[in-house]
């Protein structure tokens, strides 16, 4: 056919048997070159599957693009606790001299990002992106640095979520891969310094309208 239509086809599978059919459908588009519409509520079914996402929000699409584009540059705050962003914050931003700007969080936390920006933004940091290091290691300069405790780590396999609480209130996350992990071995309250680029500081942007209950057609 020259379109496949495929509503949820792995949604009550296994992840292992999920996985594997993922891939299958992959291989078959790539083989066939039909155009494959597949539904989907998971997001990491949607990084084995996609070559163009569609995100769509109470019917309206919110955000299309390939799904790197998504994953790093989420353009609202929906799009990005979808693409599992983890660190969703809100600060007052002030340009500097030379460009970027500096983003200062309403409980003091603040960093250096690379776009421009004033007011009140929203901002990502994903936790791929972030180095865990131990106090006194020596960074480049140009990277913003926030010191911490290690509150707990998650072993997700192939990767280990560390929680780092950067002030009263204020929990990042980070991803470290297996080696990572062993080579530091964090465990809680363990002081730490969270690292990362201020290109990594992905800028949000505002909300998409969306319809009210009498734009919906009748049931």
């Amino acid at each position: 056919p020259r379109a496949l239509l495929l509503d949820e086809p792995v949604s009550a599978l296994d992840q292992e048997t999920r996985d594997g059919l993922c891939l299958a459908l992959k291989d078959l588009h790539r083989r066939s070159g039909s155009t494959t519409l597949h539904v989907c509520h998971n997001f990491a079914e949607m990084l084995l599957v996609a070559d163009r996402v569609l995100l769509l929000r109470q019917g309206r699409v919110v955000q299309c693009g390939t799904p790197a584009a998504l994953l790093e540059r989420p353009r609202s705050r929906f799009a990005a606790e979808f693409m599992q962003a983890r660190n969703i914050l809100d600060a007052e931003a002030r340009p500097t001299p030379g460009g970027g700007a500096r983003l200062r969080c309403p409980d003091g936390l603040e960093v250096r990002a690379h776009a421009s920006a004033a007011g009140k933004v929203g901002f990502i940091i994903r936790p791929e992106r972030i180095l865990v290091c131990r106090p006194g290691e020596d960074r480049p300069a140009d990277q913003n640095c926030l010191a911490g405790e290690v509150r707990r780590c998650a072993n997700l396999g192939a990767v280990v979520q560390v929680f780092v609480a950067c002030g009263p209130e204020r929990i990042l996350q980070a991803l470290l891969s297996v080696r990572e992990y062993e080579a530091l071995r964090p465990t809680p309250g363990d002081r730490v310094t969270l690292a990362f680029r201020p290109e990594d500081v992905h800028l949000l942007g505002p909300e998409p309208a969306l319809p009210g209950n009498d734009a919906l057609p009748p049931t």
